[in-house]
């Protein structure tokens, strides 16, 4: 059985550091900032991070950006409170986040989550209407 390398103490912190941050402090969320806190260069972090995972901090950053913007849509959270919330200037900023992450807007992403609940209400409707008919 072949051992699983340990991941380097800094890529762990970058991590921490991302998942601990809340969104009213996404603006706050960069490289020079986060290795500024770890007390390192940004070069350095950077180079770890990549060497570990492949991805870069801001890849990652802006991964867990979109991940919590998903959250606060189903939440059913405005568009423009959710641009504040991620640290974004526009809804424009905001979109183009997204689309480096997934093919779809936030707009877009409301849309098919709305829909989706749709099906589900139907889908979920039409089956106990076939168990009512069944018992009968």
């Amino acid at each position: 059985m072949r051992r699983r390398a340990k991941k380097h103490p800094l890529v762990e912190k970058v991590f921490n550091i991302i998942v601990r941050t809340e969104p009213p402090e996404f603006g706050d969320l960069t490289v020079k900032n986060i290795a500024k806190k770890l007390k390192v260069s940004t070069g350095h972090l950077s180079r770890v991070f990549k060497k570990e995972y492949g991805y870069t901090i801001q890849y990652t950053i802006i991964v867990y950006k979109v991940m919590r913007a998903k959250m606060m849509l189903d939440e059913g959270m405005p568009i423009k409170q959710v641009v504040y919330l991620t640290g974004c200037c526009h809804e424009s900023h905001l979109a183009r986040l997204f689309k480096k992450v997934c093919p779809y807007t936030p707009g877009q992403y409301c849309q098919l989550t709305m829909v989706v609940r749709n099906l589900g209400k139907l889908y979920r409707k039409a089956m106990r209407k076939r168990c009512k008919g069944k018992e009968n």
